[in-house]
């Protein structure tokens, strides 16, 4: 199975649709999942959003149905008034956020459904942070999913250099597999949006 995160649907196409081919569970968090979530009709507040790439993101979630995949998006998360390390957190369901208020983190929902499917997986592959890990406050979603991959006894792949930073910031890089800076390099998505110069191992479950 493979989990990606971080700010950008436009830095992720090449890699999810990589992962898409291989793997058959698909999570998508962090900031870039609110465009997924938007492409489904929701209502994102102030989040960031690629309006621009809205067709590109049903594009990929069309192409995951097709290819029989589960791609799965946060149910639930934790919104912001401001951005900032001492917000007053909120949570609310993914697709219903208050206009004035933008996504910081997953909410508890969320991160026991991502935990669920990690019980069963032979292979982890990782890209991006799934929160705003950098506020404390706001990295209790990819603190609690790094813990999971970690317990998971899974063969853990993390590659990109913020998921690099989050494992070592939150206490779990001598327990996974591989780390990479590589970020789309490692996973073999090109600025092209060509994928594969380097194969996951088999077994992406």
């Amino acid at each position: 199975m493979a989990i990606t995160g971080g700010a950008k649907v436009s830095d992720k196409i090449g890699v999810i649709n990589a992962l898409i081919k291989q793997c058959d569970t698909v999570i998508i968090g962090g900031a870039m999942s609110y465009t997924f979530l938007r492409a489904l009709s929701g209502h994102v507040g102030t989040s960031p959003c690629e309006l621009d790439k809205l067709d590109v993101a049903a594009d990929i979630l069309v192409n995951a149905l097709e290819s029989n995949v589960r791609l799965v998006l946060p149910e639930d998360v934790v919104v912001t008034e401001e951005f900032s390390a001492d917000a007053k957190p909120h949570v609310c369901e993914a697709r219903q956020m208050p206009d004035n208020m933008g996504g910081m983190d997953m909410g508890p929902r969320t991160i026991e459904k991502f935990k669920s499917f990690l019980k069963d997986a032979g292979t982890v592959v990782w890209n991006g942070p799934l929160g705003v890990f950098e506020f404390n406050q706001f990295a209790n979603g990819t603190r609690e999913i790094a813990r999971a991959v970690a317990e998971s006894g899974a063969v853990s792949i993390i590659g990109g250099g913020d998921s690099a930073a989050a494992i070592e910031q939150l206490g779990f890089p001598t327990v996974i597999t591989h780390i990479s800076t590589g970020g789309r390099r490692f996973f073999g998505a090109d600025r092209g949006q060509r994928a594969a110069r380097h194969r996951l191992p088999d077994g992406c479950r």
